[in-house]
């Protein structure tokens, strides 16, 4: 795919800047471009690395049920690459669970929870959700339980995940929807981008446009109403993303979005809101989620 948005004019390279937060290998976003004074275009080609089975983060695979919850350690290979800024505790630089990523276990256990005892596994894929709110941090060698009823039906399953540290929600959702489609291949997969990721291409959008302060971090918090399609995004694709900006403190980026993937419209996410954190917050952020309970 031609890669033209580069040459639009004011568009800012972002990544540089980015990776300063997120790490080299966890970039959703390329660059902007401000359309007027509240409406600005991020722009994204999806990288093979975020792609497919070696992208998938291992807790996916380590999903335990009883009893109507879903129980799951993580590990330093959940954060990946995935950190924000230099934050050094102990000499330790320390990984943190991105929250997409969070919500891409709830997907997955709502995908393993509709399969099971099936003996043809279906493909699913969100379609949308209430919304989904963050509170704190989550780090490696933390339990996770999720809970929240699912409702199976014969062509989708519907769930309010909340995911919980200690019995302290860190992720909470509402009216997640997921549909059956038509079986993917094999290939296909190994080539696609997991849809929670789209809520990281916004929020690094968000981000680069509200321009924080040198040494403010960045953090998605919450994402209301929001709608997806359930056609596959695979390496090379293009994600447009056009956000409005809504008026908002100066510590926050809050506003709306519509995803638009090799500029057809695909999804999109309201009410969504990043807030800017002092590397100093993150750093005791994390250290009062090391306290909680380390196994």
């Amino acid at each position: 795919m031609q890669v033209d948005f580069k040459e639009a004019p004011g568009y800012i390279d972002t990544e540089e800047a980015l990776s300063a937060y997120y790490g080299p290998n966890s970039l959703a976003c390329s660059g902007i471009r401000r359309l007027d004074e509240t409406h600005v275009e991020s722009y994204f080609i999806v990288p093979e690395n975020l792609c497919g089975p070696l992208a998938r983060p291992p807790m996916f695979d380590r999903l335990r049920f009883h009893d109507d919850k879903v129980w799951v350690q993580t590990d330093d290979n959940d954060a990946k690459e995935h950190f924000i800024g230099s934050v050094v505790i102990n000499n330790t630089l320390i990984r943190i669970i991105p929250g997409h990523n969070l919500a891409g276990l709830a997907i997955e256990a709502a995908v393993q929870a509709y399969n099971r005892n099936r003996e043809n596994p279906a493909d699913l894929m969100l379609t949308e959700f209430g919304f989904i709110r963050y509170r704190g941090f989550v780090l490696p060698c933390q339990e996770l339980v999720l809970t929240g009823a699912m409702l199976v039906n014969e062509k989708s399953i519907s769930f309010s995940p909340d995911i919980m540290v200690a019995g302290q929600s860190k992720v909470k959702g509402n009216k997640f929807r997921l549909e059956v489609v038509d079986p993917l291949e094999k290939d296909l997969k190994s080539h696609m981008l997991a849809q929670h990721w789209l809520l990281e291409t916004t929020a690094q959008g968000f981000g680069s446009a509200v321009n924080p302060p040198k040494g403010m971090v960045p953090v998605l918090m919450q994402s209301e109403r929001s709608q997806f399609g359930k056609t596959p995004i695979v390496t090379g694709d293009l994600i447009t993303t056009r956000l409005e900006l809504l008026p908002s403190p100066s510590d926050q980026g809050f506003g709306n979005a519509e995803i638009f993937v090799n500029n057809i419209p695909y999804g999109t996410l309201r009410r969504l809101m990043v807030q800017f954190f002092p590397i100093e917050k993150i750093a005791e952020g994390i250290e009062a989620a090391r306290s909680i309970k380390l196994l």
